[in-house]
Order: structure tokens, then sequence, then C-alpha cells
């Protein structure tokens, strides 16, 4: 089996490629000389200016501090908790999508192991970001979930109840509307036909009656 190192150009997350690199030389059991060879190996992009500062003359230790003082978050960490507080949930994102990304500030914001008020303020980040309702953080919250991890499984079943509500919703909906036939269908209700209201039978008074006044005074000369 093959396992490739990845490289580290300074965009993403220090301490995830040296935690790599440590793992490689872990298991591989390298050297100091050796794990210096692989860290340098693999530094590319603004981290590769870094072994130009340093010249040839550098050791592991020296490597890694001059790495975290340019790319690390020690010194940053202020700034990736305002990110944390800040992190929305945008248009059309995935909650998978949200919640790597909240982790990713997680271990910038707070570096070191985790513990229970890490993992707290992790589940609080990851509902505040949801864009939730109250109602919905509620029932969340209902749940009882003490991780990010519970807190995005409660959601993603949530959200999938929703998305079945909706298609319920608009199932019945489609079902009720009138077919295309029906639409083509005269409505004889609505027609309106104009017709001449029906005459009764004229008595014999108002058959002798005279049509106009001409007529009456023709008759009286008589």
């Amino acid at each position: 089996m093959t396992v490739k190192l990845d490289k580290y150009d300074g965009t993403t997350c220090l301490e995830t490629f040296l935690a790599s690199v440590q793992n490689f030389a872990t298991y591989y059991r390298w050297s100091e000389e050796d794990e210096l060879f692989c860290l340098r190996a693999n530094l590319t992009g603004a981290a590769g200016q870094v072994l130009w500062d340093l010249g040839t003359q550098v050791s592991l230790e020296g490597l890694e501090r001059l790495l975290r003082k340019r790319f690390g978050s020690t010194d940053q960490a202020e700034r990736f908790r305002t990110e944390l507080r800040t992190r929305k949930r945008q248009p059309n994102e995935t909650l998978q999508s949200l919640y790597n990304d909240i982790c990713r500030l997680m271990s910038l914001a707070y570096p070191g192991p985790s513990s229970e008020l890490v993992d707290v303020v992790g589940r609080d980040a990851f509902l505040e970001a949801l864009g939730y309702s109250n109602l919905r953080v509620v029932c969340i919250l209902d749940k009882f979930p003490l991780t990010m991890e519970e807190a995005l499984r409660i959601a993603l079943n949530l959200e999938a109840l929703d998305r079945s509500r909706e298609a319920e919703m608009r199932a019945m909906v489609g079902h009720s509307e009138p077919s295309e036939e029906e639409h083509r269908r005269p409505r004889d209700k609505f027609i309106r036909v104009e017709t001449e209201p029906e005459r009764l039978p004229a008595s014999e008074a108002e058959l002798d009656r005279p049509e106009s006044p001409l007529d009456e005074v023709a008759q009286l000369r008589e």
C-alpha cells in the first residue's frame, strides 16, 4: 500500500499538515533527518519560500517554528474565533459542508486537544451558523446534543423531514389542480345565454286594445 503525503502551500491548515508528517515519521520510523527532508520536499508555493529564508542549515524544530510563525494560528486565534462567531450557512450550502468548515475554524480558533468545553463551543457555533429560527434551534436542543457531531445528525434528520413534508404538500397541490382536458372542456354552468323573456298569453281585452293612440282614435270614429 502506497500512501502519498499531501503538499503544503500555506493556504490550508498547517497543524493538519505537520500532524500528517509526524504520522508518516512514526509509521515508517523515520529519523529526524528523514522527517526534515520529507517536510522540506512537500513545501510549495508561499510556504516553499520559507526555505529561501532559512537556507540549507536548518533543523526540523527551526523549520516548524518558522512555519508556525508565518502560517500557523498561534497568533491568529482571535481572528478565527471572530470568523467562527460570524459564520453563517450560505444559500444551497449543505449541512455537511457547513459542519466541515466549522470544524476547520474550531481547530484554528482553539488549537490543541479537544475537551468537553471545546465540544460545547463547537456545538453552539454550528447551531448559530445554521440560521434556523429559534423554534428550530430549540427542537435540536431538546434532543440534548453534547457535541457538534450529534447536532449535525439531528439537524440532518429534521431537514429530511422538512423536505418530505414539502414534497407531500406539492403532490397534494398538484393533484387538486384540474387536468389539461378539464381546462379545455367548456364549462356550461358559466355560459350565459341571453333569451327573450317568455310572454304570457294575452287576454281578449288586451287583444282588442289598439296598438297605438292613432288606432284608438280611428276606432272611436267608426
